[in-house]
């Protein structure tokens, strides 16, 4: 039975003739091999795109089994005829092959109930499916095989040089993908039986996967609510809608794997709706145009201004920028609030901004000396302990970094700006790690500092230069494809130089009090407030002490 639908598949048998077309005996087969597999309308939805059509774009919402469905079809085409099908599965990364679409093809072959004549090659540097019968060329030349586009050199010429009968090519994480590896297709594409798929979670419209989505008669015959339209370059583009999910749509969650109402809130909750994350990940559509994706939105500046109030005395702390040449050395000085009961929850709100001004005479100290002896004057002035300054020690920054440790104490904070993302968690309550969330340390410091700011532990906008607002409201950042999912990046500071006109030093000061906060064991979401609400007895004892004072005084609150 299965051997009669695959041929039929491969042969497109008509209706005309006693056959149900492709379409038809694609299914049958499908029920035939995975007779558990749960399907939807997404799931119904690529198994028709796949078999009607030669060119196939999906954009879509996280978690719309996109990958799932596609290693299942291409599983499935592959065994129709498998002496003349090449088929190339190509991402970014080689690891996010094997985590996704690979891995997917591995669940569809281990899940099937019909034994296959195949071999299955799985290993750190190789991926490939071929028969066991197929032997020095025809193993090479016949098979599904996964590739990297960023890691392979020759990953275009590979796409470009391999040929036959039956050619399949499937493009992961497509919006990450380079021009060239698009302009490779016509030559494979040109094989009498071809097929072609890109995926992607969309991001940006004007690029080169943008243009393959584009429909016939242009973006404004088309809005985020249509699932499917023909497009300029001859395929189809089906549009996953995460608000029009199986599960949104029957009201409960009928398909644990699919997207969720609660996923949904999280993600608007956490970034919004006009957010670059809601359109991607949930409605699966490119944001829309105008659309600025920053690390601090206005409603963050907003709330960092707010007045904030210590339950005691705060002491003070301090964050330092110790930029040269032609940059700004900025100082942010800032109250830091007392723990309570020893729960050793902060918070940190700004007070005054300090620029040192070189001395550039002959007989002054090298500039490495003169900001860090300034720093130590300011700093102990006010009485401010060494764990609670904080200062960039990356790059020329290294050697006022050294003098402080030296001269002043060991326990100076420093913080190197390079690197990949921490395993810390962002949020108490989002137990994921920063590194699933962003892609370089730099972003994950930023973004800390603006959650901090969002969930009221960190303030002071207005009390600082007003240079700080500026820096920290036109930083942008932008989601890439990681190994698992999209990251979110900042953009360098490169391109914040080009726009401001000078080196965000205000903006960077600032951000540093975030990674202060987690160090002294502060973050967002699970930090004071969350703590404070299970100590009720504080809580009590506060509110009466508040009722008593009222009664003695017109003031109608005690705080600092």
């Amino acid at each position: 039975m299965l051997a009669v639908e695959l041929d039929c598949y491969r042969v497109n048998w008509p209706r005309e003739k006693g056959g149900l077309g492709a379409e038809g005996h694609f299914r049958k087969a499908w029920g035939i091999i995975w007779p558990k597999f749960e399907h939807n309308c997404w799931t119904d939805l690529i198994i028709s795109a796949w078999c009607n059509h030669k060119y196939i774009t999906i954009i879509g919402h996280q978690r719309a089994s996109k990958t799932y469905t596609i290693a299942h079809c291409v599983y499935l085409d592959y065994w129709a005829d498998p002496a003349v099908t090449l088929t190339s599965i190509s991402t970014v990364t080689f690891e996010g092959l094997r985590l996704r679409m690979w891995s997917d093809l591995l669940k569809a072959a281990e899940s099937k109930v019909v034994p296959d004549p195949f071999i299955i090659r799985s290993t750190t540097n190789e991926c490939r499916v071929f028969p066991a019968e197929f032997k020095g060329m025809a193993g090479e030349k016949y098979q599904i095989h996964g590739m990297s586009i960023s890691r392979t050199s020759d990953a275009e010429g590979r796409i470009r040089g391999g040929h036959a009968t039956r050619r399949r090519i499937i493009l992961d994480e497509a919006q990450d993908m380079a021009k060239a590896i698009f302009d490779a297709l016509p030559n494979p594409m040109s094989a009498p039986d071809a097929k072609a798929v890109f995926l992607s979670n969309p991001i940006e419209r004007v690029s080169e996967f943008g243009a393959w989505c584009e429909p016939k008669d242009g973006w404004t015959s088309v809005n985020e609510t249509d699932l499917h339209w023909e497009t300029k370059k001859g395929g189809v583009c089906l549009h996953l809608d995460g608000q029009q999910s199986p599960n949104i749509q029957a009201g409960f969650t009928k398909f644990p794997y699919l997207l969720t109402q609660q996923s949904i809130d999280e993600i608007i909750t956490a970034h919004g709706k006009d957010s670059v994350q809601y359109w991607a990940l949930v409605r699966g559509w490119f944001p829309p145009d105008g659309m600025v994706a920053r690390v601090f939105p206005s409603s963050a500046i907003e709330r960092g201004k707010q007045p904030m109030t210590f339950d005691f005395q705060p002491q003070q702390c301090a964050s330092l920028d110790a930029a040269f040449e032609f940059d700004n050395c900025v100082l942010h000085l800032a109250d830091l609030a007392m723990p309570v009961y020893g729960e050793k929850q902060y918070k940190i709100c700004g007070k005054e901004t300090l620029v040192f001004k070189f001395d550039a005479s002959l007989n002054s100290e090298p500039k490495d000396y003169q900001i860090a002896h300034w720093v130590m004057v300011e700093c102990r002035t006010r009485g401010i302990q060494p764990k609670h300054f904080i200062m960039d020690t990356t790059g020329n920054a290294r050697g006022v970094f050294a003098i402080l440790q030296k001269e002043w104490s060991k326990d100076v904070q420093g913080v190197d700006y390079g690197g990949a993302a921490t395993d810390r968690n962002l949020r108490g309550d989002d137990q994921r790690k920063c590194s699933d969330i962003y892609k370089w340390y730099i972003s994950e410091l930023w973004f800390r500092a603006s959650e901090c700011v969002k969930a009221g532990i960190l303030g002071g906008l207005d009390k600082l230069d007003p240079r700080t607002i500026e820096d920290l409201s036109i930083r942008r950042y932008e989601l890439v494809q990681g190994t698992k999912t999209k990251l979110m990046v900042v953009e360098p500071k490169k391109e914040v130089k080009g726009r401001l006109g000078r080196s965000p030093d205000f903006g960077d000061a600032f951000v540093q009090f975030g990674e202060l906060l987690i160090r002294l064991g502060t973050v967002p979401g699970g930090g004071r407030y969350l703590a404070r609400q299970a100590q009720s007895k504080w809580e009590a004892q506060k509110d009466r002490a508040k009722r008593v004072n009222a009664r003695q005084a017109e003031a109608k609150e005690f705080a600092w």
